[in-house]
């Protein structure tokens, strides 16, 4: 069988992006295209940590930042298929002290950010509690659990902000009836080949090298450990892993056919754009975008900030992947 000559070009194509978006001799980051669980190609740039010298590869260890959001889709996915939850449950149904517009909300539409909920960071810079860093997850907890308003009713619209996810996420730690951590490595992660991913707390004594986060100005370390929450940006996996995690996440039939369902793929078969014109906005579920372009639908995801970016793409046409990982940002 002759050679598939389509991950070279795409490989040449992100290698002159990688030279862009990453710096030689600072803070970099990497890009691999993978198939099947397996890295085709990979080419990384830069250092994961500047003050150690050490450079980036497909193996390096980031944070993922919103890729996460796709791990808590798939545990509610897991905890339906135990009979512990049903999507179109709301709620309240399994966090019964919860009030307010946050308990009358069906989980599926947290997870596909029609909740109309407003943004709990910006919420708790308004409300006097300062940052996330400075909330224990306790009183974020007291803070959702409480009157939450709504920025659009529910089920109006798409309102792309972390507080579904946050609950979601509160919501498997829940019913899950174990350490929410070791719940998604056990359930999920490594049944899916990411043997050395993890959640918070993240583990510092997996193989491979941990990439330190850097921001725009002075380069500032930025610690791991204190993001705080799971749900809407707590994974640290590396490029390998995340492509090895994705391939067998979509080669299980059951999930392949939830996920396709849910981002209604076969509607975008065909077109070569998602203009509002002819199929409306982007799909969104169980923290997963999808969108139509020339090459056939693409499944995407892409996360960002304190130091670290990231993107996960799928080729459904293609069965190709693309995983980017960098340790600067903004």
């Amino acid at each position: 069988m002759p050679r598939d000559p389509r991950p070279a070009r795409l490989g040449r194509a992100l290698e002159s992006v990688a030279r862009v978006a990453f710096a030689a001799r600072g803070p970099g980051g990497v890009v691999a295209i993978g198939r099947g669980g397996r890295t085709l190609w990979s080419h990384a740039r830069g250092y994961a940590d500047c003050e150690r010298r050490v450079p980036w590869s497909a193996t390096t260890r980031s944070r993922a930042y919103s890729i996460t959001k796709w791990l808590v889709g798939l545990g509610a996915l897991e905890l339906a298929r135990r009979d512990r939850l049903r999507l179109d449950d709301r709620v309240g149904v399994h966090l019964p002290t919860w009030r307010g517009p946050i308990a009358t909300t069906p989980v599926r539409r947290l997870l596909d950010n029609t909740a109309g909920l407003r943004d709990y960071e910006a919420a708790l810079w308004i409300t006097g509690h300062g940052d996330r860093a400075s909330v224990d997850l306790e009183q974020q907890v007291a803070l959702l659990a409480a009157d939450w308003p709504r920025d659009l009713p529910c089920g109006a619209g798409r309102w792309y902000v972390n507080t579904g996810f946050r609950v979601a996420d509160e919501l498997v730690r829940t019913l899950a009836h174990a350490e929410p951590a070791d719940w998604y490595r056990d359930a999920l992660l490594r049944p899916h080949g990411a043997r050395h991913a993890t959640l918070e707390p993240y583990d510092d004594t997996a193989p491979g090298p941990l990439a330190v986060g850097y921001c725009d100005g002075p380069p500032r370390r930025r610690v791991l450990a204190h993001y705080g929450t799971l749900g809407d940006g707590g994974l640290v996996t590396s490029a390998a892993e995340l492509l090895a995690f994705e391939a067998s996440v979509w080669a299980e039939p059951r999930l392949a056919r939830a996920l396709a369902s849910a981002l209604e793929l076969a509607t975008l078969e065909g077109h070569t754009s998602s203009a509002a014109s002819d199929l409306g906005a982007d799909r969104y579920a169980l923290g997963l975008c999808a969108v139509a372009s020339p090459a056939g639908p693409i499944v995407y995801h892409t996360g960002g900030g304190e130091g670290y970016r990231a993107l996960y793409a799928r080729f459904v046409a293609h069965d190709l992947a693309v995983v980017v990982l960098g340790n600067r940002f903004p």
